[in-house]
């Protein structure tokens, strides 16, 4: 009885470990993209106007800091899954990898709305309202086999829904590595579009700062 009840923890750990993983992701997205209404109000955007690069080198900065962030996020609960999963360490490797891969997605979409809006409070409360709703669908909170059919065909479609769905093909099915290929495609695709739409939206913005 005790070795069955393990083993069901276990499975139950297995299917939730995803879940947690995109969960923290939004969360720190959503932290690091409103970093910007910061650097906006101290005049930090102000003064990178004047220079010729220096939007650019911003961005990719933001960028880089991101992926530090997203790679400790990853040791971290990676570890866990090593030590309670049991995980082998080349699969902590490919774990780690798509999480910093899906990090910058959703980094790209959280920074291209805190952009669009006009001061640092719309910005919270936007990111904040579509936080919820993105865990809830995008299968953080409950596996898309359990949710309703018409929830999951949405949730599926979202960008954190889409990533983590590919995801559980291949950790919880035990897919091949290869199922990861197309979707890893379209996640670098879709962060070069928004690294270029952010940094045309940055061009546009007010160098006064208004909160």
């Amino acid at each position: 009885l005790s070795i069955r009840r393990q083993r069901q923890m276990c499975i139950r750990d297995r299917y939730m470990f995803p879940g947690i993983l995109f969960m923290s992701l939004l969360f720190s997205s959503q932290g690091l993209a409103q970093e910007f209404w910061n650097d906006k109000t101290q005049g930090i955007i102000s003064r990178l106007l004047s220079s010729p690069s220096g939007l650019t080198h911003y961005l990719n900065g933001k960028i880089i800091g991101s992926v530090f962030v997203y790679i400790l996020i990853a040791l971290v609960i990676g570890l866990m899954g090593l030590i309670l999963l049991k995980l082998p360490l080349a699969k902590i490797i490919v774990i780690i990898g798509w999480l910093i891969l899906s990090g910058l997605v959703l980094f790209s979409l959280m920074l291209f709305i805190c952009l669009l809006m006009p001061n640092k409070k719309a910005a919270s409360v936007v990111t904040s309202a579509m936080v919820f709703p993105m865990m809830m669908l995008g299968g953080s909170f409950f596996p898309f086999d359990a949710m309703p059919k018409w929830m999951a065909a949405i949730g599926q479609y979202l960008p954190n829904g889409f990533l983590l769905d590919k995801f559980n093909n291949w950790f919880i099915d035990d897919g091949a590595l290869s199922v990861l290929y197309v979707p890893a495609i379209i996640a670098i695709a879709f962060i070069a579009l928004f690294w270029i739409i952010n940094k045309t939206c940055l061009l546009y913005t007010s160098p006064s700062p208004r909160d």
